[in-house]
């Protein structure tokens, strides 16, 4: 998608490297609150409640601005959650899902008021004993393969994520002996879904395996993973279309359960990937065999999608002049090993000095990056109504030094 209207003036004319230098994440705040509108838009048919998963960019403006919105907060650890806290989420409408974490973060989690999405039997067993009654939800594992690449598909047989489908005897025996309430049930199939069935597929699953649980399910959580598209000719979710459905589905359960049932999603990349952008300085161009490639003051030490999911991000050339002449090139990084953002992209003729904008730069980006090589890492700017803002510093040597105990 393009920058929101209330940004394009400022994207497009703004002096962004003299202000902020390369390379630079920005984010179009105006677009954010749209994805937020059309997702509630999707759902508003039914009583829905969307937790932004904010792994996906934690930066507290990004934070505040949702919150204002009337966003929920889905985190992935305790510190995510005292970000959001900072950022105005109260913490009720805070929701912690963990995998593998100690016993004493779900601790923390549950005094801080925050609601538990729980995967791990003995776990739940343990804080049960401490808490009797305790309030959660519980998350299964579908057996669904979904998502647009290996590592982001999570609700398949072999994802360490959830429950199984047979392990919900256990569960139902912890819920009639009153150790725990089963409040609301959860899944999450993968992320970068834009086949609708797989998103139907599990959530059949989720209000099948709900319905033991009918008397005291207060919501049920569908996940997250709509798919936004990465260029011109890429699919995306229908998310009108899951909205409708999905709405339609939970009103069918409500009449089974005779109580009225909330709906909930968790996007993160939905909400936040569309509004970002990376732009990083063209530092050489060197023609080796059959390949050049463009250099960039950058690497997978700042933008990691392309290297670690292959995700193919539409890339935009700002050059000294109007050039329509396009050209083969092999996009690469500066670090010590190859970190390549893009091959045998045909592109505008690049020049020395040209800034490369990298398309859906807002999700799994910063929230990702190193110092690897002792690379600084940059800064954030989020363009709202016209005006940028910065909210995160460029770092600079003495950040690489923080922590580390001084040389006698």
């Amino acid at each position: 998608m393009d920058v929101s209207d209330k940004n394009k003036i400022l994207f497009h004319q703004h002096s962004w490297g003299s202000s902020y230098g390369y390379p630079l994440f920005i984010y179009d705040g105006n677009r954010i609150q749209m994805q937020f509108d059309r997702l509630s838009k999707a759902l508003s048919g039914h009583n829905h409640e969307i937790y932004y998963a904010c792994k996906a960019n934690s930066n507290l403006y990004i934070l505040q601005l949702l919150a204002r919105k009337g966003a929920r907060l889905d985190v992935v650890s305790v510190n995510e959650g005292k970000l959001g806290e900072m950022a105005g989420f109260s913490t009720e409408h805070i929701h912690f899902t963990p995998n593998g974490v100690h016993l004493d973060e779900c601790r923390e989690a549950i005094d801080r008021g925050y609601s538990i999405s729980l995967d791990h039997i003995p776990s739940i067993r343990h804080l049960a004993k401490e808490r009797p009654g305790l309030p959660l939800c519980i998350r299964i594992n579908p057996a669904v393969q979904a998502g647009g690449h290996e590592k982001i598909s999570v609700g398949h047989k072999a994802s360490k994520f959830g429950l199984a489908i047979d392990q919900m005897k256990e569960i139902a025996k912890l819920q009639e002996s009153g150790a725990i309430r089963v409040i609301g049930m959860h899944i999450h199939t993968g992320s970068d879904i834009s086949d609708v069935q797989a998103i139907k597929k599990g959530a059949q699953v989720l209000l099948e395996q709900a319905k033991p649980f009918s008397e005291s399910i207060e919501y049920l959580d569908f996940g997250g993973g709509f798919k936004v598209s990465y260029y011109d000719e890429d699919q995306s979710t229908d998310i009108e279309g899951i909205g409708h459905w999905l709405t339609n589905k939970i009103k069918a359960f409500e009449d089974f359960c005779g109580h009225s049932v909330r709906l909930v999603v968790e996007p993160g990349k939905f909400l936040v990937s569309e509004a970002g952008y990376f732009l990083a300085e063209v530092t050489q161009i060197k023609q080796t065999y059959n390949t050049q490639f463009v250099h960039l003051n950058t690497g997978f030490n700042h933008f990691i999608r392309p290297m670690y999911y292959e995700a193919n991000h539409k890339i935009e050339v700002w050059g000294k002049g109007t050039k329509s002449h396009l050209k083969k090139y092999n996009i690469v990084g500066y670090l010590c090993e190859t970190d390549t953002f893009a091959s045998d992209r045909y592109l505008p003729e690049v020049e020395v000095g040209d800034i490369l904008v990298f398309h859906n730069a807002g999700a799994y980006s910063y929230s990702m990056a190193s110092q690897y090589n002792q690379r600084l890492r940059p800064a954030e700017i989020l363009m709202l109504d016209g005006k940028a803002i910065l909210i995160r510093e460029r770092e600079v040597f003495d950040d690489l030094l923080r922590k580390q105990i001084p040389l006698d």
